[in-house]
């Protein structure tokens, strides 16, 4: 069984020697030291915030932390926190929009443009798709951003998988490291090759955000939403 996220193991947190706690989760922390461990660990940081707290904020860490959905420390201690949760709610609702948004839906290895966002100033790529057309080729769409000429592309994969491009005209004097997310959970960390591009690849429909940075706060974002469309009855 793979090892849990934070949030998984509040039921232990909460009520310890509850009836109904996940038996799937109570063998693997019994198999696990290293769970097991955080797990302890999880417990006292639990208890020290509810003897602080409200009253006292010092076991929180600073707000720009709380974006770094990579850090396990962070990640545990939202788990833990209604305040901090609170407080990363505000701070992502004021965190500017995507560069650049695209939906698509995939059917049988084509895909149909649903919608998509460019800025005002952004130039497609010849013939660029519109809603309606399917077909089995990659759908590119490209705009300016603050580090050059940002171009998405979609292509469909096999089983229903598709794989996300992305490449910046010129590329980054220095390094550029590109975050892939999903549903707000970090996935991966990569970095641009030397020509500007990277590919992630054999990716599941869904939304996905894709954010590159150069130093602490991402310059770019991109959201691309993958929508697996019902089959029609035969």
């Amino acid at each position: 069984m793979r090892c849990p996220e934070p949030e998984e193991w509040m039921g232990f947190l909460e009520a310890p020697d509850a009836a109904g706690r996940s038996g799937d989760l109570e063998r693997h922390l019994a198999a696990c030291c290293s769970c097991a461990s955080a797990v302890e660990a999880a417990r006292a940081s639990l208890l020290a915030l509810r003897r602080l707290g409200p009253a006292s904020r010092a076991l929180c860490p600073p707000a720009e932390e709380l974006l770094d959905r990579r850090s396990a420390r962070v990640g545990l201690h939202l788990a833990l926190c209604p305040l901090c949760r609170d407080d990363l709610e505000d701070l992502e609702a004021l965190q500017t929009a995507p560069d650049l948004e695209l939906v698509v839906g995939l059917l049988r290895g084509a895909l149909t443009v649903i919608s998509q966002t460019i800025s005002p100033v952004a130039e497609p790529l010849p013939a660029p798709a519109t809603r309606g057309i399917a077909g089995p080729g990659a759908f590119r769409l490209a705009r300016d951003s603050s580090l050059g000429c940002l171009t998405v592309e979609v292509a469909p994969g096999d089983r229903d998988r598709v794989s996300l491009s992305i490449a910046l005209d010129p590329a980054p004097a220095g390094p550029a490291q590109v975050d892939l997310l999903r549903a707000d959970r970090w996935l991966e960390s990569r970095p641009l090759d030397r020509s500007g591009r990277l590919g992630f690849l054999d990716l599941e429909p869904g939304a996905y955000r894709i954010e590159i940075r150069t130093g602490g706060e991402p310059a770019v974002r991109l959201v691309v939403e993958v929508r697996p469309e019902p089959r029609p009855d035969r």
